[in-house]
């Protein structure tokens, strides 16, 4: 998860390019579903605008990172498919997390479960079509594990709608690392090697960074942890051609490193960044996380990770 910076302006400037009336119609529709109590599903207004997202996100999903599908980098027309619109605050309703089959899966979550509540149960009907509660994400993200959930740490709110009002009392414990106040996730979440730990020490911000890993599995999936295996298999690999005597090497490697730093690769760039920082620092400790990312590229068995965690 890397925060995707877009002002208000140039959000709202992108949405009129791509739809035109765009606005005009989703202020409709939203007073129609004030007035009938719940809202339209089908239709597909926000799906309207979903490239806008997708591009501003850089085909990624803006919860796991993972590299989402891509034909042309200036337009996502043809595997918009894959993406799903994510509404960060449930339209219809919202319901409680964790249930006990996330208590199940990860027992951990008992340690802070008193501390998490959920928004409000009618859902968010006023922010339905606002589209500074929109995010894209993948459909593993936003249906098998985002659905119709919003844990909050503070009171839900139900008559207010914008998100500078919202947040202060609902103190939400997901992250929205989307827009012009985008939260950072550098400041809640911390990579060693292909591991992903809570970087507070103790409070609301650190109960959010628990909630995050928790709430989409971000350490144990198996996808995310191959994909950050392989990101740090080439940046070692790039990494030590920095040192080469060969021009063509090195020069191969600076603009490798660039892109990773700029977020310019499709692969799991936080993680990349993080790995990149550890080996200038600490390169006996980024020789540990690469010899782990090879173990458990061979092996698949994530048990490989427990000595980075307890370093970490």
């Amino acid at each position: 998860m890397i925060r995707i910076e877009v002002s208000d302006q140039s959000l709202l400037t992108a949405i009129r390019k791509k739809k035109a009336g765009w606005l005009t119609t989703a202020k409709a529709k939203a007073a129609a579903a004030l007035q009938a109590g719940k809202v339209d599903e089908g239709g597909g207004t926000w799906s309207e605008i979903k490239e806008v997202f997708i591009l501003l996100q850089g085909f990624k999903c803006v919860y796991c990172e993972f590299p989402m599908p891509k034909v042309d980098s200036s337009s996502a027309e043809k595997v918009a498919v894959d993406y799903d619109v994510e509404h960060f605050r449930p339209k219809n309703r919202v319901t409680p997390w964790p249930s006990p089959k996330d208590l199940a899966r990860r027992p951990g979550i008992r340690d802070y479960q008193q501390e998490v509540r959920s928004g409000s149960p009618a859902g968010y009907l006023r922010l339905a079509y606002d589209p500074f509660n929109y995010v894209v994400s993948c459909k593993v993200c936003n249906s098998s594990y985002k659905a119709d959930r919003f844990p909050i740490a503070g009171k839900p709110q139900t008559r207010r709608k914008a998100r500078k009002t919202l947040d202060p009392r609902e103190k939400p414990l997901l992250l929205f690392p989307f827009g012009e106040n985008a939260d950072d996730p550098g400041q809640f979440l911390a990579f060693l090697g292909p591991t992903l730990q809570a970087l507070p020490a103790a409070g609301y911000e650190r109960l959010r960074a628990q909630v995050v890993i928790d709430f989409f599995e971000l350490d144990t999936r198996e996808g995310l942890l191959e994909g950050r295996c392989w990101m740090i298999q080439c940046l070692w690999a790039r990494l030590e051609e920095r040192e080469s005597s060969d021009l063509t090497k090195r020069a191969r490697s600076e603009e490798f490193l660039l892109s990773v730093r700029n977020g310019h690769q499709q692969l799991h760039t936080a993680c990349g960044r993080a790995f990149i920082e550890l080996y200038d620092a600490d390169r006996p400790s980024a020789q540990a996380c690469y010899d782990a990312a090879v173990g458990y590229l061979n092996s698949k068995d994530p048990a490989i990770f427990r000595v980075l965690n307890k370093a970490g």
